[in-house]
C-alpha cells in the first residue's frame, strides 16, 4: 500500500504531499497522504487564506481490511476528480487541505494478512506471564482504546491476552502520532474508518446519554445529512448515534479524543459495510461491495467538507488560481509542513492518472457525485511512464515527523488501476 501511495505521488507531485508521521513496533512507516491544491497556488496572495482541513484514518484495527481500501479510493477520489476538472472535487481540493492516513496500524495489518486474518491490535512486543503450570505469551495493544480519554474506565481490558487491552498506558503506543501530527496541523473534521455494522458514530462512547454541548445541535444534524446522501447512493442504511448508545461504553478511543481533548468540531467514527446480522459477513465483505462502499462512503465525506467549507472557509482572494493552467509548474518542495515553495521550469506534459473511479463534472454545483465503475483486475497496469526522473528527500517536521518529497518530471501519461489493488484488500 505504501509504494501504490509513492506512485501516487509520483504522478501528481504538485498535488499530493507524503509525510511519515511516526514508525511502529516493527519499523514500518506511519504515511498521511495530504492531497491539497492551495500548494500549488503560484499566487502569493492565496497563502494567508488558509481553509480548514480535515483527517481521515483507517486501518486502525487489522482485520478491517474495507476501511483502508475505502481511504486509498478516497485519495484517488480527490486526485481524479481535480485532474480531470470536476468542478465539486476541484472546490474540496482548493480549499480544503486533506489528510488522509491509510492504515494507521501497519504492523497489524501486515500480520492479518500474514499469520492471523482476525487479528485486531498492533504488535507491541509479546508480555509474558506465568498461569499454572503454562507460560503465556500475548502482543498487541487496541489502538481504540489507548487514546487518553478516560483511558482504560470502560469497555477495555487490563489483560494483554485480550482483544481489547487498552495498554499499560495511555498514548503507550508509537502510533500516537496521530495525536503528535494533530496538535502540529490543526483540523476541523476527523473521521475514522473501521468496520462493521454501518453506523455514523458520534462521540463520546464512555458513557451512555453523555454527550457534547453541540451534539443536538451540531453533530447528530450533520450525520443525519451525511447518511442520507449515503443512502441515496446505493440504499445503505446506517444509523446514527454514540458508540454507547448503540453499540457498548468503551473509552480511550480516538474520535472521543478529537472531540473532548484536540476540539476538533466534526468529530465522528463511522462504522463501513456489512450490517451486523446473523448472516453478515463480517470482517470478511466480499470484493465485489469494495467500489460502492467506498463510493457511498465519500458521498457522505463531501456532506461533512461542505458544512466545514460553510463555517470556516474564508473568501479567497479576488484574483485566484482558480481556471488558470498550472501545469507548467514541475517541482513543489514543502517547507514546514503549512507553506509551500513552487519552481516553475519548461512546462512538461501532465500526466492524468486514470482509476476505476470517474468523476463527472457538474458545472450548477459545487457538490458534485462520483459515479464508479468497477474494472477487473489488470495485470498489465500501471503501464510504465519513459523518460522519468525521480528524486526523493526528506525534510524534518515537528514532533518528529518526516514529510516524504518526490519531485518527478514525466513526459508520458501513465494509468494507475486502483481496483487491481483494492480486489486484494490490501
Amino acid at each position: 500500500m505504501e509504494e501504490h501511495l509513492f506512485r501516487l505521488r509520483e504522478m501528481n507531485p504538485r498535488l499530493i504531499s507524503l509525510y511519515e508521521i511516526g514508525r511502529t513496533h516493527e519499523n514500518r512507516s506511519i504515511v498521511t497522504a495530504k492531497i491539497s491544491a492551495r500548494q500549488i497556488m503560484p499566487d502569493e496572495s492565496w497563502r494567508p487564506f488558509r481553509g480548514p482541513a480535515i483527517w481521515i484514518d483507517a486501518g486502525v484495527h487489522a482485520r478491517e481490511w474495507i476501511a483502508p481500501a475505502t481511504a486509498m479510493i478516497l485519495i484517488a477520489a480527490l486526485v481524479n476528480g481535480y485532474n480531470s476538472e470536476d468542478v465539486g472535487v476541484r472546490h474540496l481540493v482548493e480549499h480544503i487541505d486533506w489528510y488522509i492516513t491509510p492504515v494507521l496500524n501497519p504492523d497489524g495489518y501486515e500480520y492479518s494478512h500474514t499469520k492471523n486474518r482476525m487479528w485486531r491490535k498492533n504488535r507491541r512486543p509479546a508480555f509474558c506471564k506465568q498461569q499454572y503450570f503454562n507460560r503465556i505469551c500475548c502482543s498487541g495493544v487496541d489502538l481504540n482504546r489507548n487514546f487518553d480519554w478516560f483511558w482504560s474506565i470502560t469497555g477495555s481490558s487490563a489483560d494483554p491476552c485480550h482483544e481489547t487491552y487498552h495498554g499499560p498506558s495511555a498514548f503507550s503506543e508509537p502510533e500516537k502520532s496521530v495525536r503528535d501530527f494533530l496538535q502540529v496541523h490543526p483540523v476541523k473534521a476527523f473521521i475514522s474508518l473501521h468496520s462493521y455494522s454501518q453506523l455514523w458514530l458520534l462521540p463520546y462512547g464512555h458513557k451512555k446519554r453523555n454527550y457534547p454541548e453541540d451534539f443536538h445541535t451540531v453533530q447528530r444534524p450533520l450525520a443525519l445529512r451525511a447518511v442520507k446522501a449515503l443512502e441515496r447512493l446505493y440504499g445503505t442504511e446506517y444509523q446514527v448515534g454514540s458508540g454507547a448508545d448503540l453499540l457498548y461504553e468503551a473509552s480511550g478511543s480516538s474520535h472521543d479524543y478529537a472531540k473532548g481533548v484536540l476540539n476538533i468540531p466534526f468529530s465522528f467514527l463511522v462504522e463501513l459495510r456489512p450490517q451486523n446480522t446473523l448472516h453478515s459477513t463480517g470482517f470478511l465483505l466480499p470484493e465485489a461491495e469494495i467500489m460502492d462502499t467506498a463510493d457511498e462512503t465519500w458521498e457522505a465525506i463531501k456532506i461533512v467538507a461542505d458544512k466545514m467549507l460553510e463555517r470556516y472557509a474564508p473568501l479567497p482572494p479576488i484574483e485566484t488560481s482558480r481556471g488558470r493552467n498550472l501545469m507548467g509548474i514541475t517541482s513543489s518542495t514543502e517547507i514546514d509542513g503549512n507553506e509551500h515553495c513552487s519552481t516553475s521550469t519548461t512546462p512538461t506534459a501532465t500526466p492524468t492518472p486514470t482509476t476505476s473511479i470517474k468523476a463527472s463534472s457538474n458545472t450548477s454545483t459545487p457538490k458534485t457525485t462520483i459515479k464508479t465503475t468497477r474494472r477487473k483486475n489488470n495485470k498489465n497496469s500501471p503501464s510504465k511512464p519513459t523518460k522519468k526522473t525521480t528524486t526523493s528527500t526528506t525534510t524534518e517536521l515537528p514532533t518528529n515527523q518526516t514529510l516524504i518529497v518526490n519531485t518527478t518530471t514525466e513526459t508520458t501519461t501513465t494509468t494507475l488501476m486502483t481496483s487491481k489493488w483494492v480486489g486484494r484488500g490490501k
